[in-house]
């Protein structure tokens, strides 16, 4: 056996839904109007998700820009480190060159890592080391023109004195 159903009752109950609801004492805010939630449909609410969405693309648009700004930065680092260890490796070719047309200037004697050696030129030109600083050389050779002197290093690499 089935119940009659008032279909009367169940269309109120329907629109009930659908409006809203008035606070009762229970809900502890008699005296406060309704509050209406705006729909999809509501222009407020399609304004309000505009806004929303402009802001995030916004948002987005400064968040890419910051991505971009960063990576940059940084590659403007690395490109200056590079120019930086480029310039260091030529100053290194450079002192390697020096010191390898140092190892080839003549000398009457024997190398000795550690000691000072002067460089010379006789008046015919050749390039040569010596063991005599310029005060003791040129009572030898007053013609001689002195270069500088050159500590020979324990790596084999010449400073300059």
């Amino acid at each position: 056996m089935t119940e009659p159903t008032d279909n009367t009752e169940h269309s109120e109950h329907s629109q009930q839904q659908d409006q809203p609801r008035e606070p009762s004492a229970g809900d502890g805010a008699a005296n406060t109007a309704p509050v209406l939630m705006p729909t999809r449909h509501d222009p407020t609410f399609r304004s309000l998700a505009e806004t929303l969405i402009q802001d995030a693309h916004g948002a987005l648009r400064e968040t890419k820009r910051e991505i971009k700004d960063s990576a940059y930065k940084r590659l403007e680092l690395l490109d200056r480190m590079q120019r930086e260890l480029v310039d260091k490796a030529r100053e290194i070719l450079e002192q390697a060159r020096r010191d390898v047309n140092l190892h080839e200037i003549k000398m009457t004697c024997a190398k000795t890592r550690g000691h000072v050696y002067y460089l010379y030129e006789n008046p015919g030109g050749d390039r040569f080391f010596s063991l005599l600083a310029p005060q003791e050389y040129y009572q030898a050779d007053p013609d001689a023109v002195y270069y500088g002197s050159w500590l020979l290093n324990y790596d084999g690499t010449w400073s300059e004195r």
